[in-house]
């Protein structure tokens, strides 16, 4: 059951650095500003990495794969707070913190196996 969920929570870090780069593609398409391009492809390849890491190590792939979905959580829930009307930020809020708890049991599994 340890190995199933610490996969899923890999898979997890991989699709997600996807949508976070297809999110700040079309939130930079939508806004006209560079600036959430360039979070979503630092998100994407910063999540690309931790995925890659986890093959190796587990516990530090799927550590930096969390870290970087809480984040992400923190920072779509204040851009949905800043601008209400824009509802693709609740909705990656909401996606951000389902990829953080998938990560985090996950990443508690690998630590208890």
């Amino acid at each position: 059951m340890g190995g199933i969920l610490t996969t899923i929570a890999q898979f997890t870090v991989l699709g997600y650095s996807f949508v976070v780069g297809g999110v700040g593609f079309l939130n930079s398409r939508r806004e006209g500003s560079k600036i959430p391009l360039y979070i979503g492809i630092a998100g994407c390849v910063f999540l690309l990495v931790s995925f890659i890491i986890s093959w190796f190590d587990i516990t530090t792939g799927l550590g930096l794969g969390f870290g970087a979905s809480a984040i992400a959580s923190i920072y779509y829930g204040v851009r949905y707070q800043s601008t209400k009307e824009f509802y693709p930020h609740l909705a990656m809020f909401g996606l951000s913190i389902i990829a953080a708890i998938l990560i985090l049991l996950g990443l508690i599994v690998a630590v208890v196996d």
